[in-house]
């Protein structure tokens, strides 16, 4: 059982207590000392699907892709680092809940085993790395100035007379060259 460390992975919390015919607005989030779980999918055949493939559970999507699931357990003993690798106060569940997050995570794998309950065995995280994705980049930055507006750069035509020419009927009359005068 030696400790792993995983490439960043997108997912989800699951910070929530299932609750059968209810929706998921209506489960009540888990206590701040239970255990919480990070889910994170894998397109089966990948060779990250199998790294997880002991205790990665197969499934097709909405679009019939065929994907692997894998959960990573969280107890409360779990260290919490920033996307700076320095250690922070694990956030609230409701901080988590409904958000995409990158990770990290350093976990165990512990096997399945007959004589211990089946919740026992899975990947069980030691730390976990975390980052919030932003599904809107250009959410409000707090203390950023305010730009001023773009101008208008679109063209537009001007109705304006063209300027006077300063020699109209000024000129002195051309004496044309005739085609029979040229030399050739």
């Amino acid at each position: 059982m030696a400790i792993q460390v995983t490439n960043i992975m997108t997912g989800w919390f699951d910070v929530r207590e299932y609750k059968e015919r209810l929706t998921r607005d209506q489960w009540k989030i888990k206590g701040e000392d239970d255990n919480i779980a990070f889910t994170t999918t894998f397109e089966a055949g990948t060779p990250e699907a199998a790294a997880f493939a002991e205790h990665g559970k197969p499934y097709t999507d909405g679009n019939g892709n065929q994907r692997v699931r894998v959960n990573f357990k969280i107890g409360g003993r779990c260290g919490w680092f920033d996307e700076h690798a320095q250690p922070v106060a694990k956030p609230a569940n409701e901080e988590l809940d409904g958000c995409r997050w990158e990770v990290r995570i350093v976990y165990n794998s512990l096997p399945k085993d007959p004589a211990k309950p089946k919740k026992a065995s899975g990947y069980w995280a030691n730390s976990v790395q975390f980052r919030k994705v932003l599904d809107n980049p250009f959410e409000e930055m707090t203390g950023a100035q305010a730009v001023p507006p773009v101008p208008d750069t679109s063209f537009k035509c001007q109705q304006t007379p063209p300027p006077e020419n300063p020699l109209a009927g000024k000129m002195p009359p051309m004496d044309y060259v005739t085609v029979d005068e040229l030399p050739y």
